[in-house]
């Protein structure tokens, strides 16, 4: 038996007749299955910022039906799945859901609803071409990992810790990377210069220069640093600013190329501290 699918329409002006695909119903005589959009934005978008909360309750609705009958908002009866119903049903709808004439096809109704699917616009989620500060965590705490474990083994690897705690004169601070032996020996804050400059990222850098200030006056040989990925976008200025007071406080900033040697470098140097040679 074949089956059928229709495309379900938002017409917000039925005298301007302009409409969008919101979803696809497929049918047999036994089934029905439907999808709709996910984000609505586009679709509020294109009634103008109308309220659309009915065509949100319909698509609700539309999971729920089953054969032999189906319930349409603003029809008293019952809808028989019948393709001669669904075409009667299009031919006659003014309301803002509108159906288009049901097109057959050989393939069950599930298969049916995916070929229908190619109708349906979904607004394109961008994502961000640049990498956050989890990205530098990772990258310091994997390459000084290495490092430790090559040059002093297990000891050394379960030495490197991430969200390590440091007390300072005044308060306890938290940096993404560390590495001890029950005494801080390593402290480094990560962060990414490579999306555009926001409220957020001055406040790490204000954040990270305070702890390391306080830090620094009750842990002077603790080795403290800044690994940072370099500005993809225009903010130069602000990554400038940034190095020039992190090194003012006599922090070591590593770049991202300079990371695997800054990683090995402290791990020859930490070798004795945690039980190396």
């Amino acid at each position: 038996m074949p089956s059928f699918y229709s495309v379900v329409q938002y017409v917000p002006d039925p005298v301007a007749d302009e409409r969008v695909n919101i979803g696809v119903i497929a049918f047999d005589g036994g089934t029905i299955v439907s999808q709709f959009v996910r984000r609505w934005s586009r679709v509020e978008a294109f009634g103008g910022g109308k309220d659309i909360s009915f065509l949100r309750a319909f698509a609700e609705k539309a999971s729920t039906w089953s054969p032999p009958q189906v319930e349409i908002p603003g029809i008293e009866y019952g809808v028989k799945v019948s393709p001669e119903e669904f075409r009667r049903m299009a031919g006659t709808w003014i309301n803002a859901i509108q159906f288009t004439e049901p097109k057959a096809s050989l393939l069950s109704p599930q298969e049916a609803l995916q070929a229908g699917l190619r109708y349906l616009q979904e607004p394109v989620i961008k994502k961000h071409a640049f990498r956050d500060r989890r990205a530098a965590t990772g990258l310091a705490f994997r390459e000084l990992q290495d490092a430790l474990l090559k040059r002093v083994g297990e000891p050394g690897a379960k030495a490197v810790e991430k969200n390590f705690k440091v007390q300072g004169k005044l308060d306890e601070h938290r940096f993404d990377v560390g590495v001890h032996n029950g005494t801080p020996l390593v402290a480094a804050h990560c962060i990414s210069f490579e999306g555009p400059t926001s409220r957020e990222l001055e406040k790490e850098i204000d954040a990270a220069a305070w702890s390391i200030d306080d830090v620094m006056g009750i842990h002077p040989k603790l080795r403290l640093g800044v690994v940072a990925l370099e500005p993809k976008t225009k903010i130069r200025k602000t990554y400038e600013r940034a190095i020039h007071v992190f090194e003012g406080l006599h922090a070591t900033v590593i770049t991202e190329p300079e990371v695997p040697e800054w990683a090995v470098a402290t791990s020859a140097d930490l070798a004795g501290a945690l039980g190396g040679h």
